[in-house]
């Protein structure tokens, strides 16, 4: 998985490039921030996830939880064959009803 990740940072929009590195790690590589270059976000770093949260090591939580956030969205997509409706599984297409 490569995707285009939008986060704010300091008032601004930083845009990351995020790719799948394995064993559950992502790779987060700036490339445009629109704020001050006095504020410029980490250029890049690694993240995962522990339990519910995401994590890294030196890079500020509020950008790894955003970033993590759009991960999450990324893997629980809605065309899957299997997806939670209500406490049931379903199979088949979603809404319910389409071909």
């Amino acid at each position: 998985m490569e995707k285009t990740v939008a986060v704010f940072h300091e008032g601004a929009i930083a845009h990351y490039n995020v790719s799948e590195e394995g064993n559950g790690s992502f790779k987060a590589r700036l490339l445009k921030y629109t704020g001050s270059p006095n504020n410029n976000p980490p250029r890049e770093f690694l993240l995962h996830k522990e339990g519910r949260h995401w994590a890294d090591d030196d890079v500020e939580q509020d950008i790894v939880d955003e970033i993590g956030q759009a991960i999450d969205l990324q893997i629980r997509t809605i065309d899957s064959p299997v997806y939670s409706s209500g406490g049931r599984e379903r199979n088949g297409p979603f809404p319910p009803g389409n071909p």
